[in-house]
């Protein structure tokens, strides 16, 4: 049975930073929206950076060598932000080697429903259809402007 259909569809695993279930049921829920995206794209996908506060910074980190690319979830609660769901395309490395330079989507969302629709639809973007860096900073921009105003019901 998937994290999805356990939990509550308003905001499930509140609890993620003082519960060790709640955070493991986080980060499951956040494996199955990226497995959903991915599809039967499989390469070498990696676990990437830690958590070793369990603070859900990042609550999820992959990284695929063959495709150069990576993906970063940050967990956070609705009280944390004013803007609910945020994403940007950045890149890890120092900058002055191109060819070493990671790109990766970062989100930083809570556990929603509809955080999850949007995460899926940007990993898709980004894995499976694999567009580039500067197309993909444009979409992230517009999903993020509609992050401000259109807050879903418990968010």
């Amino acid at each position: 049975m998937s994290v999805q259909a356990q939990s509550d569809p308003l905001y499930p695993f509140s609890r993620f930073r003082d519960d060790e279930r709640q955070y493991s049921l986080s980060r499951k829920f956040w494996l199955e929206a990226f497995e959903e995206a991915l599809g039967t794209k499989r390469v070498d996908w990696q676990p990437w950076a830690s958590d070793p506060l369990h603070e859900g910074t990042p609550i999820f980190s992959i990284y695929s060598g063959q495709n150069n690319k990576g993906i970063v979830i940050q967990q956070c609660l609705p009280s944390d932000d004013s803007v609910w769901f945020k994403c940007w395309v950045s890149v890890f490395g120092d900058g002055e080697d191109e060819d070493e330079e990671i790109p990766y989507l970062f989100i930083e969302a809570p556990v929603h429903m509809e955080s999850r629709r949007r995460a899926i639809y940007l990993m898709k973007k980004w894995l499976v259809e694999d567009i580039n860096k500067s197309r993909m900073s444009d979409l992230s921009e517009k999903v993020m402007e509609n992050s401000v105003d259109e807050r879903p019901a418990g968010i």
